[in-house]
């Protein structure tokens, strides 16, 4: 896991890398916290077919306005 919970310009968020995930070798997901006031990450892309796919997730970071995606309920900004 890759946090950046205090990088400029963007909300915070944190990138997993699983060496295998399923079938699946070197897949990334990217999860991200839009609203600030919860502690609810949403998934904002994934490399893995089938899930949330959004080729531009960098630039979506630098906007205010995302897509929502798959709320991650419970976990907190401090893993």
């Amino acid at each position: 896991m890759m946090d950046r919970f205090n990088e400029m310009g963007t909300p915070p968020y944190t990138i997993w890398h699983y060496y295998r995930a399923g079938r699946f070798t070197n897949r990334r997901f990217v999860f991200y916290q839009p609203d600030m006031a919860s502690n609810c990450f949403e998934l904002l892309h994934s490399e893995v077919p089938g899930e949330i796919q959004n080729p531009q997730w960098h630039l979506a970071l630098h906007s205010r306005n995302t897509a929502p995606g798959v709320c991650i309920n419970g976990r907190s900004t401090r893993w």
